[in-house]
């Protein structure tokens, strides 16, 4: 009786030991995630200080390879849409609907490579996948003023996308032009 009741408490002494190093090490990963954030909020910050990049800054920008970190960055351009270039990424809700997030390539006026513009996020029919919102995209030369971002993220894809308006996910390196 007596073996059974040290045994029994150094398993509940164990288990206790185990399950307060284990919260602790939660607690020390959440204060790796929460520094992780802060510094990120504080280039995110930086970025949005700075002044707009235009075509050229943008160009020069993507020759050094640096746009990934420049996520934030407020950028001016003018130029032409790409709008025969549209994507339409599929599986993207918002507030409990369907919908699509929209991509347009945004050419500059002088003509050179595009940059791809998320232009938002629009509803799709419950009643046709396939049918395509009516999406306005003006003709001529437009002003774009957003920030720099990463590419859309990329959802689980079961073969590789079809070619067409609707996608799965995007290659920013070859899905346009």
């Amino acid at each position: 009786m007596m073996r059974a009741r040290r045994v029994r408490f150094v398993l509940v002494t164990l288990a206790t030991v185990v399950a307060v190093l284990l919260t602790a090490a939660l607690g020390v990963w959440q204060l790796g995630r929460a520094h992780t954030k802060r510094e990120w909020l504080a280039v995110q910050a930086q970025q949005a200080a700075l002044p707009p990049l235009d075509w050229a800054g943008v160009a020069d920008a993507a020759a050094r390879g640096a746009l990934p970190a420049m996520a934030g960055r407020a950028v001016r351009l003018r130029g032409r849409w790409v709008g025969e270039a549209t994507v339409f990424l599929d599986n993207r809700p918002m507030n409990g609907r369907a919908g699509f997030v929209v991509v347009t390539p945004l050419q500059p006026e002088a003509g050179g490579p595009a940059l791809l513009v998320q232009r938002g996020w629009v509803a799709r029919r419950v009643d046709d996948r396939q049918a395509l919102p009516a999406l306005a995209t003006p003709t001529g030369v437009v002003e774009v003023e957003g920030r720099l971002a990463p590419p859309p993220s990329r959802l689980l894809a079961f073969g590789p996308d079809t070619p067409g308006p609707i996608r799965q996910n995007i290659d920013c390196a070859t899905s346009f032009l």
